[in-house]
């Protein structure tokens, strides 16, 4: 008769699987963050665009001119409405601020943006960039119209 024997794994054969365990997950998780780190550049830039475009049907539903404003950092925008003389900021779904996370760089020298009742937008480009990573969100394409494209500095 065999001897018996206890089925399992040796001890070699589990430091062997940790180590593996171990060299994917520190393989993985820089790229995890960095991916999270572009899902913010792209929702933040989405943001800002989603803005420009509300912006615009609010000026032409509303026959009211409005504009886009920023922080003196450039990291929180929010848009604005005439009334007589002076500018007032909205209330509502629409008076809510576009906070820019830490970490992202918006660059532009086009504010304010004026988004005026014929459908017509002042020529504004903003690029939120991560490193070399960058959205340009612009009216100065097309006649009214509010863009968004993906590019990278070189």
């Amino acid at each position: 008769m065999g001897r018996n024997q206890l089925a399992g794994f040796t001890l070699i054969e589990i430091l062997l699987a940790v180590m593996l365990l171990a060299v994917t997950a520190g393989l993985a998780v820089p790229a995890m963050f960095r991916l999270q780190e572009k899902w913010l550049l792209k929702n933040s830039a989405y943001a800002v665009w989603n803005l420009m475009q509300q912006a615009q049907t609010r000026a032409m539903t509303s026959a009211e001119e409005l504009r886009l404003i920023s922080d003196a950092d450039g990291k929180s925008l929010w848009l604005e409405h005439k009334t007589g003389e002076t500018y007032v900021r909205l209330a509502g779904k629409l008076g809510q601020t576009v906070d820019i996370p830490a970490g992202l760089k918006v660059r532009t020298e086009d504010f304010p943006v004026a988004f005026l009742p014929d459908g017509s937008i002042g020529h504004a480009e903003l690029s939120v960039c991560l490193e070399k990573d960058c959205y340009l969100v612009s009216s100065r394409e097309q006649y009214a119209n509010v863009s968004i494209s993906e590019w990278t500095e070189q």
